[in-house]
């Protein structure tokens, strides 16, 4: 057996160090074995050493008797060394050598990604665009790319191209990618969130079904009026999905009859994680774990609900949630749509994300039940580290600043005609707009190049650049008086954060889930009781509403702004949106009316008390 081999075998068994001496040993004897020097990449990252795997990927992908594949391999492995600019010499490398392919293009579009150069990443999704044919995957590369780089029109027609084909993970990038899209009607994706769910089934049907007289046995262990909730999330950290979950958790912990099972999907635990760790009776970890091994252990848990934050999420995992992992699953919060799984009984919506349909034009969203609270279906916890709600005196007298701080993606040639529409009503207002996309020169050129387009000069639409700190990120809103939602995916974390610094947001409610995110938390926060209406039904009646905000601040100093802006935080907090025990006393109330007992005769279906 050669010792590549038996490096190979060690590997298997995870014995790095091993396979490492081994590796090492063959390439002192045949340095310019390429496989074995990726092998020894490999093996350096599983050892998490990515300053040797780096060194060793990026002299394979630059030796000049390298092939194609191998070089694309090599700019992979550079990647997760987390060494862009390096993969992306490879990988201009091989292109000079044997031109451009779509796989190579597309490597390049994330490496540049990477680097934080997404508009050049959009600029190659264009440049390839034809080339990507019905590799779904390189499509979907380039896709996000180009929305991240405000070009949604053409993002939108990548994912078309993508739809129809690959495995699970394909169908869901297209369902997710869709939700951007200002093109996409609510059927077509209400149907791609149908065909990943159906694609999820057909891979979960290889799994352990749900036993449920083995759950029953395994419930029966625990005190009979305990209600046992597990919360599957890669969220459970400082993340936007926690300023809505930790309330959540935290009042649970104070109801005695519930015990709560965390299941932490990410795996880099940070401080909010050990606060969310210490109120949930159990704890899951997931990273390592396959998806029948978490399968398995949710499962022991033997929980009555699995509440699904993720849903069809890049960094979920569906499939877990395909299979069953209790006997009633609900999905909520971290995912914009019904994922289309059978498996899923119930999503946690209210009556303004999700009338009753027909309503608004409103179509179904998928198989699983409405479970609508006589609320909203969120509760926002503002953070400890949210600064006071001034506004400091503008630069510019009377001037009137509107602001969006959404990500890239969410901005779509709606959103932009709706927002050129307003700065050209509004004399002498501008636009501050921040994201992490933004921060990139070239996105930046396309953003007012678009802009110039609709009529509006680029001297009225500002970029803060990207701020790391959460304190720092939020005192942006001391320069802002009104913030415009997004559409058709409305803003959420966003549209929070600008409440509580006393910032009104004005929205356009569409028609589906997404679309309506910013008129349900508008409802709750008690905004319009001291400030003008902030939901519009249509863009004219959105750019009269921005119209009607600007008027009200126009004229006024700092700190008569500053007082109004005291205000609008006043209200939230004071609102039901800020209510974290009301809020989690009506989900649990919610969860239990689908509660399955041990005796029920349960077969698979979420059945009402």
């Amino acid at each position: 057996m050669s010792l590549v081999e038996q490096a190979l075998q060690m590997a298997a068994a995870a014995r790095w160090d091993e396979s490492r001496r081994l590796l090492e040993l063959h390439l002192r004897r045949s340095p310019q074995d390429l496989k074995a020097m990726l092998l020894l990449t490999r093996t350096l990252l599983a050892q998490s050493d990515r300053t040797r795997a780096a060194y060793h990927a990026e002299r394979v992908g630059l030796a000049a008797h390298a092939d194609v594949p191998t070089r694309l391999e090599a700019a992979e492995l550079l990647q997760a060394a987390q060494e862009p600019v390096a993969g992306e010499r490879v990988v201009r490398e091989a292109a000079r050598r044997t031109g451009w392919s779509h796989p190579l293009r597309a490597v390049l579009i994330n490496m540049l990604r990477a680097q934080g150069r997404v508009g050049e990443a959009g600029d190659a999704a264009l440049e390839g665009g034809a080339a990507f044919g019905a590799d779904a995957t390189r499509a979907l590369i380039g896709a996000g790319a180009l929305g991240e780089s405000l070009r949604s029109r053409e993002a939108t027609a990548l994912v078309r191209a993508a739809a129809g084909g690959g495995d699970s993970r394909i169908r869901r990038a297209v369902a997710s990618m869709l939700l951007y899209s200002d093109e996409a009607s609510a059927s077509e994706i209400a149907l791609a969130h149908a065909a990943a769910g159906e694609s999820l089934a057909s891979e979960a049907a290889r799994l352990a079904p749900f036993d449920r007289e083995k759950w029953a046995a395994a419930r029966g262990r625990f005190d009979a009026g305990e209600f046992r909730v597990a919360i599957v999330s890669p969220d459970l950290r400082d993340h936007a999905v926690a300023r809505f979950l930790a309330g959540f958790v935290s009042a649970c912990k104070a109801d005695a009859s519930v015990r709560l099972v965390g299941v932490d999907l990410w795996g880099r635990p940070d401080e909010t994680t050990r606060k969310m760790r210490g109120d949930c009776a159990e704890w899951i970890e997931a990273t390592g774990l396959p998806d029948l091994a978490l399968l398995e252990r949710v499962r022991q848990a033997a929980c009555d609900v699995v509440l699904d934050l993720a849903s069809l999420h890049v960094t979920g995992r569906p499939l877990v949630i395909a299979a069953r992992a209790a006997p009633v699953q609900v999905s909520w919060l971290g995912y914009a749509h019904a994922g289309g799984m059978r498996s899923v009984d119930a999503r946690l919506v209210d009556s303004i994300t999700d009338p009753d349909e027909g309503a608004w034009g409103v179509v179904s969203q998928g198989a699983e039940r409405a479970l609508r609270l006589d609320r909203c279906f969120l509760a926002f916890t503002p953070d400890e580290r949210t600064p006071s709600p001034v506004r400091v005196e503008p630069p510019h007298p009377g001037e009137v600043v509107f602001a969006s701080f959404n990500a890239a993606q969410k901005i779509t040639a709606s959103t932009l005609d709706w927002w050129a529409r307003v700065l050209c009503e509004v004399e002498g207002s501008s636009l501050l707009l921040k994201s992490r996309a933004l921060s990139d020169a070239r996105t930046t050129a396309i953003l007012h190049a678009e802009m110039q387009r609709r009529g509006v000069d680029a001297s009225r639409v500002r970029v803060e650049a990207h701020r790391p700190g959460y304190r720092e990120h939020l005192e942006v809103y001391q320069r802002v008086d009104v913030a415009l939602d997004t559409m058709p995916y409305n803003g959420t974390t966003t549209t929070c954060e600008a409440l509580s610094m006393g910032v009104p947001v004005v929205t356009v409610a569409g028609e589906r889930h997404a679309a309506r995110v910013g008129a349900s938390l508008l409802a709750a926060s008690g905004v319009e009781r001291v400030s003008s209406s902030c939901v519009a039904g249509s863009m004219e009646e959105g750019v009269r509403l921005a119209q009607r905000h600007a008027a009200a601040v126009r004229g006024l100093g700092g700190e008569e702004r500053s007082r109004r802006r005291r205000e609008v935080r006043d209200a939230l907090l004071a609102s039901p949106l800020c209510d974290a025990a009301g809020h989690a006393a009506a989900v649990i109330t919610a969860l239990r009316s689908l509660r399955v007992q041990p005796g029920s005769g349960h077969s698979g279906q979420a059945k009402s008390k």
